[in-house]
């Protein structure tokens, strides 16, 4: 087995997913991204949809990003939320704390909204990302899932 479909098989087994793209019901999944440490641009993209379940209709996403290995100088994980002519970032600044970084909200409304995760700089890292929608009262909406790249290194 090649090592890239292997780190893209282990990364989707580590979110109890069998292939991309996959729906996932969970409000939160991770695995290791580049396991085999080589490589500096890394990036996963999932897409997101918000949508009246009966508790209302959606006005934003909010999600954080948690780096679960220790620290490395000038290694972050980082998360993106995207939609239409909005985005908002963030990070896991103090990797290996046990604690995520803080969440981000992007006031979009009900639909799509893409989810990047990517790191800075070459080694593994063990990150695990969690989101959810909610009204504009902060009450958890409908929140889908669906995993389009995972685990595939950016090509230069």
């Amino acid at each position: 087995m090649n090592k890239t479909f292997r780190q893209t098989v282990l990364a989707l087994a580590g979110l109890g997913c069998l292939a991309a793209p996959v729906w996932v019901s969970a409000h939160a999944g991770g695995a290791v991204m580049d396991i085999e440490g080589n490589s500096a641009g890394f990036s996963t993209l999932a897409q997101v949809t918000c949508f009246d379940d009966g508790n209302g209709v959606p006005d934003h996403l909010i999600a954080q990003i948690e780096d679960k290995f220790p620290p490395v100088p000038g290694l972050l994980t980082t998360l993106v939320i995207l939609k239409g002519s909005q985005m908002i970032t963030t990070s896991d600044p103090f990797s290996g704390d046990g604690e995520p970084g803080p969440y981000i909200r992007l006031h979009g409304g009900p639909g799509l909204y893409t989810l990047m995760a990517n790191k800075t700089a070459a080694g593994a890292r063990d990150f695990e990302v969690e989101w959810h929608c909610n009204t504009a009262d902060n009450v958890h909406s409908g929140t889908d899932v669906r995993v389009l790249q995972f685990g595939l290194p950016v090509r230069p």
